[in-house]
């Protein structure tokens, strides 16, 4: 059978043994498998954090944000003219800071974000973000709010709670010593839901209202907001509506702002693919130094059974079948920490989240996210599982041509 004593050689040079050679062998593994397995899991959470997080902005915000200096009037009017001629899905929202304060005298500053239910949700995917017993409660009445799970548990509010919403209004007419009463600047409210974005910068500082409760806190009248926002069809295309409807003149004075400019995710995307690129780069020669321990356990192999490898020569086999013997040997060895390196990989994922936290290597604020996301790319983990080898592979032809010009004379004359 063609190559079976070059396969035996390899495997005979390979399998366990109570030897320093056999040691040195198995400890090369490490190399391999840690390059691969750190490669999986950086690219895979990298891949991850910009699609998770559009994901989420997406569920959260609108398409299209429309704005001005002021409130904008007569929304109603404005709502239809852009469905009818741009197919639009529109809702009115009126949002702004609030003071919300609890039974238990805890207050914080929010942005109350008023809605009205039955417009939002063509717009912006906040109902599936509830998270108490039912769904019905995302159809919030004027005298109710929706607060985040991170809310809840600061405040310590559940639903059916009681808290007080003051206006700022209330505080601008206290230091322009106007008269106003407790009752104009003042709402009190029921928790109705709790809800979970997902994004900390959310979840930290929004809290959900029915407009007519914003609009009245903001003194304002029910056809006013204070923006408008809209879906469409193909979210990738915001940049490019926004850019038709800055040319319409019924729109001219108003603030158009597609999605992606709005929360810079564009930049965070280009930062994470450059932190990608530079981590993948550091990391390829890491395993470029694994493979160099793997062709340092070959050339002592060659060290060791030099009279073995004169011995073979002397009797007959060739150099290329010591070479194919030793490329045999780097291969495997490139195969077998790769594979280790691979599946290691794959469980940290798996258990990304419990050792992201207990390690503090995972930042809130930074990514935007509170878990950690992945985003699997069999393309690519192929990719670095086959450069790993081969790498591996290429390191041991020099060991190999070495061990296949051993002068067969001298080798049984040497003491190895």
């Amino acid at each position: 059978m063609p190559f079976q004593g070059e396969f035996f050689l390899a495997w005979k040079y390979l399998k366990p043994q109570k030897t320093i050679i056999s040691a040195l062998t198995y400890t090369s593994l490490l190399g391999p498998m840690l390059g691969v397995g750190i490669l999986v899991v950086v690219v895979a959470v990298m891949s991850g954090i910009p699609k998770e997080l559009e994901k989420k902005l997406l569920e959260y915000n609108a398409h299209i944000t429309i704005t001005t200096d002021g409130p904008l009037n007569d929304t109603p009017r404005l709502i239809k003219y852009l469905e009818d001629k741009y197919q639009v899905k529109a809702s009115p929202v009126t949002s702004g800071p609030f003071l919300l304060e609890t039974k238990d005298q805890d207050s914080d500053v929010f942005v109350a974000k008023g809605i009205i239910p039955e417009l939002d949700e063509q717009v912006s995917q906040i109902k599936k973000m509830i998270i108490s017993e039912s769904k019905a409660e995302y159809y919030l009445k004027p005298n109710q709010l929706i607060i985040s799970e991170t809310t809840s548990q600061v405040l310590n509010l559940k639903v059916g709670d009681q808290i007080l919403l003051h206006s700022p209004e209330k505080y601008r007419a206290l230091l322009n010593q106007e008269k106003t009463t407790e009752e104009e600047t003042s709402i009190t409210l029921f928790v109705a839901g709790i809800y979970s974005s997902g994004i900390p910068d959310v979840d930290n500082n929004f809290i959900l209202t029915h407009q007519l409760t914003t609009n009245k806190l903001m003194l304002l009248n029910n056809t006013q907001a204070t923006q408008i926002e809209l879906a469409i069809e193909d979210p990738s295309q915001a940049i490019v509506l926004s850019k038709e409807m800055r040319q319409d003149h019924y729109l001219q004075e108003l603030v158009i702002t597609p999605w992606q400019q709005q929360h810079n995710i564009q930049n965070l995307t280009i930062w994470l693919n450059e932190q990608k690129q530079l981590m993948v780069f550091v990391l390829f020669f890491i395993v470029v130094g694994a493979a160099i321990g793997v062709a340092a356990c070959l050339f002592s192999v060659v060290i060791q059974k030099t009279k073995e490898i004169g011995i073979l020569k002397a009797t007959g086999m060739k150099p290329t079948a010591i070479i194919f013997a030793f490329l045999t040997m780097g291969t495997s060895l490139g195969i077998l920490g790769s594979s280790l390196g691979l599946v290691g990989g794959l469980i940290t994922l798996h258990f990304r989240e419990l050792l992201a936290y207990s390690l503090g290597i995972w930042d809130n604020e930074l990514y935007k996210l509170k878990h950690v996301p992945v985003d699997y790319n069999s393309g690519e983990i192929a990719l670095i599982f086959i450069i790993s080898v081969l790498i591996c592979a290429f390191a041991s032809v020099i060991p190999a041509t070495i061990a296949a010009t051993i002068n067969p004379v001298k080798a049984l004359q040497s003491k190895g």
